[in-house]
Formats: structure tokens, sequence, C-alpha cells
């Protein structure tokens, strides 16, 4: 690899404690690709004592590729990551969550598949789950152009901690959708993914820490930004009758599985809608059909 280009990297961060938020940027700092900036935004202004310390752990860092942001408030997490897409300088841009980290040759990797796909805006690989404290599982996903229809069924590029994008394409295509309030990731892989090639690599990126205490988006909130997904992609979706039946199918499931039933039936209506040919939307029938007059009974 034979780039010396700017990556700026935006670690977002609320109420998380400093030693969790110092692991995740000293995954950075530890990269092989050194040529990087490493922008921290605070979110949680009115925790003074934790910004204090904070700011005492960033700066003994030593490190002059470190800088921290604070809000005058809290924005949100939409906003703490647009603050850092505004303050970069990079020609390339990744986002850390404060408690996930990276696999030290992330960027290095990410960099040589630019080089090798000069038109891609993004670039995206594999990562590890950790669920209190145990791997959970690795999602490894298959290398080369991404197709946009199978981004259509399912997020394949993952959450925002892993991807590398082209900032010059955020300036022009817009960060994140500040009414997106869930899966505001998956929209923003969508929305590039319609001008732009997204490229896979075969390698984990890093890894993804969840807790009992990490945030939690209700079902019903996800399904309201599930929605609104639709809603806005609505054009896109329709043109992949087969793939839009399988995101709304997975959902299905998903909502199936945590009890949400009415949620569920109503993804079902919609998959059948959307493509009635397709044989998938058989599998579940029977079993699907208990749950409902076990949720009908339960209603009345």
């Amino acid at each position: 690899m034979h780039t010396n280009e700017l990556v700026s990297v935006v670690i977002t961060t609320y109420k998380r404690s400093s030693n969790i938020l110092m692991r995740a940027v000293d995954s950075v700092l530890a990269q092989t690709y050194r040529h990087l900036e490493c922008i921290v935004v605070n979110d949680a202004p009115e925790e003074r004592a934790l910004a204090a310390e904070i700011r005492s752990a960033l700066e003994n860092t030593g490190d002059a590729r470190v800088r921290c942001i604070e809000h005058e408030r809290n924005l949100g997490s939409n906003a703490a990551r647009n603050t850092g897409i505004s303050a970069a300088d990079g020609t390339y841009i990744g986002f850390l969550d404060d408690d996930d980290t990276w696999a030290p040759d992330k960027l290095a990797r990410q960099l040589e598949a630019f080089a090798a796909h000069p038109d891609a805006a993004l670039v995206y690989g594999g990562y590890q789950v950790v669920q209190n404290g145990r791997t959970s599982f690795n999602r490894i996903p298959r290398s080369g152009v991404l197709p946009f229809s199978m981004l259509l069924e399912r997020n394949v590029v993952g959450p925002t901690s892993f991807p590398l994008i082209r900032t010059s394409v955020l300036k022009e295509l817009g960060s994140f959708d500040p009414e997106q309030k869930c899966c505001q990731d998956y929209e923003l892989w969508l929305r590039i993914a319609k001008s732009y090639p997204l490229v896979g690599i075969e390698d984990c990126m890093g890894t993804r820490y969840i807790y009992n205490d990490s945030v939690f988006r209700t079902l019903k909130s996800f399904h309201t930004a599930d929605r609104r997904i639709l809603s806005k992609y609505r054009d896109c979706f329709r043109a992949y009758p087969r793939e839009h039946n399988r995101h709304l199918l997975g959902k299905f499931l998903y909502m199936l599985r945590n009890r949400e039933y009415k949620i569920a039936f109503r993804y079902k209506l919609d998959a059948w809608r959307a493509d009635p040919t397709n044989p998938e939307n058989l599998l579940p029938v029977l079993f699907a059909s208990k749950l409902r007059a076990k949720y009908a009974s339960r209603r009345r």
C-alpha cells in the first residue's frame, strides 16, 4: 500500500466510562496505518466529572493525533457523528462506537481495497461479537462489490463501527439523517449504495461488544425506523420484489421470535404483497397461524 492520505476516525461517546472509551481510542492509535486523526465527540456534557476524566485520559495519551469535541448539550448519536464529520480533515472517515474496538490492521486492509476499487465509496468487512464477555459469533462477509439488491434484503454492511467511507461522498450525499432514530447506519448505507459501489473484504475488522446495560432500542422503535426506510426507498424496494419480500420476511421472523405478534403479522402481510410468487412466503405460514391464534386469544 503506497498511500499517505489522512484518515479521520470519529468516536462518539455518551456516558461511557473512560476506561471503556480509552480501549476504543487505544485500538485506533495502535493501527498499523499511522496517518490518521482521532476525533472524540462527547455527547454527555452534563456529566461534568466524566467529561473532565475523559479529557484527562485523552491528554495523557500524549498523541497529537487525538482531539476532543464536547457538545454544549446532549444532541444524540446522529448529531454527534455529524459533528465529527464536520470536523474531519481526512480523505476517508471511519466511525467507532465508544465500546467497540478495531483490529490493528483494519485501516491498512481497507485502504488496500480502496486502491483496488478506486470507484468505491465504502469498504466494509467482518467483525466478531462479544456479549457479556463471551464471543457469540463472527460475521464475515463475502469479498467484492456488494450487489445493491442484497443490501435491500438486509444490512450486509453491518454496524457503524467497521466500514471506512470516502469523506467526499458523505459531504456530497449528506451525513447521518437526524430524523432516523434507529437503523441510521442502514439508511446511510442504502443512500450511498444508490450512487456508488460498496466493497466487502473477507477479514475481521474488529470487535463489537454487547452488554446487558447496552443502549436498547425497543422493538416498536425498531419497527418505526424500518418502516421509515421502506418508505424513503420505496422505489428501490419495488424494483427488487424478491429482495423486498425477503427483507419483510426477515423482520417478520425477528418480531415473531420476540413475541411482537401484531407487528410480525403486519410484516407478513406486506411480504406477501411485495412478492406473492415467492414460495418462501409459505414456509412459516403454519407456525405463524398458530401464533396468530394465540395472539388473538390474548386480545379477547
